[in-house]
């Protein structure tokens, strides 16, 4: 088993303060519609292309771990893709201002969100496993998923470019997963489509 390795000990706080600026920007912004829409428009495009690597079919269902108090990667899909959505995140007060914008969106019928920590949640259901970048711990999150997943399921990783990684430091892919796609975001994320690893 690989796991999360870090260059100093300075990294985890480094990548703790960036993560919680960011969540505390998209707590703020949520708060007001035009905000949130404006933020989720800033990322519709590259969502759209980063997506078009995931071949799965209509009715699908996808689940978005860490889907955050904005979940634009749900918005921005349920235009697009006849998928059935869930997103969820372990922040109850995210839960709140998610819901608020989906349902401000008209998208309650297309786009469920729950209280729910991807590390115990059942998600042998789902076709498509997002984990969105935030979500921690990263590593072992993976490696359940890659034991709770399906066979045919595939799960789209966000982490970062290479060179970003003096902030984050660098999370590894267990060995029960493999990379078989990816695409690099113009906002410094890379998504890695995983499988199953059988061998």
């Amino acid at each position: 088993m690989k796991y999360i390795t870090f260059k100093k000990n300075d990294d985890r706080i480094k990548k703790r303060l960036v993560d919680n600026f960011i969540r505390k920007i998209e707590n703020f912004l949520s708060k007001y519609l035009l905000f949130a829409k404006i933020y989720s428009y800033f990322f519709e495009n590259m969502t759209i292309d980063e997506f078009s690597m995931v071949e799965i079919t209509d009715k699908s269902k996808v689940i978005n771990i860490g889907c955050g108090s904005i979940p634009h990667t749900l918005i921005i899909l349920a235009k697009v893709k006849d998928w059935a959505f869930l997103g969820i995140d372990k922040d109850e007060v995210a839960v709140e201002s998610a819901k608020k914008i989906v349902h401000n969106y008209h998208l309650s019928e297309r786009i469920d969100i729950e209280v729910g920590d991807g590390l115990d949640f059942d998600v042998s259901s789902f076709d498509l496993i997002i984990v969105s970048h935030g979500v921690e711990p990263k590593t072992r999150l993976l490696e359940k998923l890659g034991i709770d997943m399906r066979d045919d399921s595939i799960i789209l990783y966000r982490t970062i470019w290479d060179s970003l990684t003096s902030v984050y430091g660098k999370a590894l892919i267990p060995n029960n997963l493999k990379v078989i796609g990816s695409y690099d975001r113009i906002d410094g994320i890379r998504s890695l489509l995983l499988i199953r690893n059988k061998n």
